[in-house]
């Protein structure tokens, strides 16, 4: 389960994942004086290793000061597309919100010489980390044959017992005109980087953006999306809706 402040809305936004039905039953029980909690699309979370894509259209490259003023008009006209997508202000990277980021961690797609495509790869170890605390005696061991066999063919690596999974969150995604080969490229560059680890990448199951990750090596978690609050109607929304990976 995760929620995070609907920013353009009074209420919240909540991820359930799929077959989890007891959570599902009392969440929408409204006993207790839980809020309302109505259903508004489906999301689709994907966890990718490190791997090769050898077709793509744009290229990449790292982000710097001087490019945040088109980044902030890309990722705001993309925002505007996207019911409650967070507004964001890249002028106040490494403030509280965007604790840690810099213009540095940002990749960009570039067509023509004008920038086409932007996502974060945030690293958000800081505060927030996952920890595997043991597997069950068949997985332990065949944990040294698993690893073995990813790191020749490309996937990850499962941690000793106790030691934090490395995942980076692909945060403020945008591509112009909604382009999957955009962003097909933008995950080129960051699956490539050979840090190792696990790339979370967010979307709404109706984002045409979604097509760009088909093939690809991961594990896919399905989820009911809900607007959550106590009085009132929902906002009207419309597919795609936004749901930062970075805000789970």
């Amino acid at each position: 389960i995760a929620g995070a402040p609907c920013v353009r809305c009074a209420g919240f936004q909540e991820l359930v994942l799929e077959g989890n039905a007891p959570a599902l039953e009392i969440l929408r029980s409204g006993r207790m004086g839980l809020p309302q909690y109505r259903p508004a699309g489906h999301y689709v979370n994907w966890l990718l290793p490190q791997q090769a894509i050898s077709r793509f259209a744009f290229p990449i490259r790292t982000a710097c000061t001087a490019d945040l003023p088109a980044m902030q008009a890309l990722l705001d006209d993309f925002s505007s597309r996207r019911s409650f997508s967070a507004a964001v202000d890249l002028g106040k990277l490494g403030g509280a919100f965007l604790n840690g980021l810099a213009a540095e961690d940002f990749l960009v797609a570039v067509d023509a010489g004008e920038i086409c495509g932007m996502m974060a790869i945030w690293d958000q170890g800081k505060f927030q980390r996952l920890r595997v605390d043991g597997y069950s005696p068949a997985m332990a061991a065949a944990r040294p044959i698993w690893n073995l066999v990813a790191r020749i063919r490309g996937g990850a690596t499962l941690p000793h017992p106790g030691s934090p999974l490395p995942i980076w969150k692909a945060s403020m995604l945008a591509c112009a005109d909604d382009d999957p080969a955009i962003l097909r490229s933008l995950l080129a560059g960051a699956l490539s980087s050979g840090e190792g680890g696990l790339l979370s990448v967010g979307l709404s199951a109706q984002d045409p953006l979604a097509a760009a990750l088909a093939s690809l090596k991961g594990k896919v978690f399905r989820g009911y999306h809900f607007l959550v609050g106590w009085d009132g109607e929902p906002p009207e929304w419309q597919e795609p809706f936004g749901f930062d990976p970075a805000r789970i």
